[in-house]
């Protein structure tokens, strides 16, 4: 997806973003080819700060959120990749089955659940990274990350992977590790049975 002030950012493949739109902004999706004819299932969610705070029970927001309000672009946000129990979450409010009045509830509850759920491995996964990487390295292992999920039927070597993410090796492993919570490959085999669960609840939904 790009945006009206040049920003561009990756949207799906396995992450989920938290941001904040502080000015109007035109954006534009450009569809990976890989993604053509697929099915695409989107979820947003929207709550105003002063809500959220109160939900919280306290006037500060976990970490990453407050630095979220606190830049001053346009569109700041952070990224984060997803987990098994996320997945789960999205799948319990895509296949609600409640009615009437009672469907708002449960929705409403499971995305404030689905909320929780985000903004908790977001600061784990920060926690993590925070002693072991610059933003710069950080900014080169999504790079990687975006790379390998693109070339996710013939995946690159390590060395070719780091040598396109302007890393070396040594830090391209521990790196990823340490940001997504899984080596290289093993960050790639769950992407890629994420992506088989996905194909098996399009056909049942059929």
């Amino acid at each position: 997806m790009r945006s009206s002030d040049g920003d561009g950012h990756l949207l799906g493949g396995g992450t989920f973003q938290i941001g904040q739109v502080k000015k109007p902004l035109r954006l534009v999706c450009e569809w990976d080819a890989s993604a053509l004819g697929q099915d695409q299932d989107n979820i947003c969610l929207t709550i105003d700060g002063r809500r959220l705070r109160e939900l919280l029970g306290s006037k500060v927001l976990p970490a990453p959120l407050e630095r979220i309000l606190a830049d001053p672009g346009a569109y700041p946000r952070a990224t984060q990749a997803m987990s098994p129990a996320l997945y789960r979450l999205l799948d319990e409010i895509l296949r609600c089955g409640a009615r009437g009045m009672s469907r708002q509830l449960y929705l409403e509850a499971k995305g404030l659940e689905l909320m929780a759920a985000m903004i908790d491995l977001l600061e784990e996964s920060e926690s993590a990274a925070s002693p072991l990487l610059s933003q710069h390295d950080i900014d080169r292992l999504e790079r990687a990350r975006h790379i390998l999920l693109a070339r996710m039927a013939d995946p690159p070597a390590l060395p070719e992977l780091a040598r396109h993410a302007g890393l070396n090796e040594v830090k391209l492993k521990a790196g990823f590790r340490a940001l997504f919570g899984a080596s290289v490959f093993a960050y790639l085999r769950n992407h890629r049975l994420d992506e088989a669960h996905r194909l098996l609840r399009h056909r049942w939904r059929r």
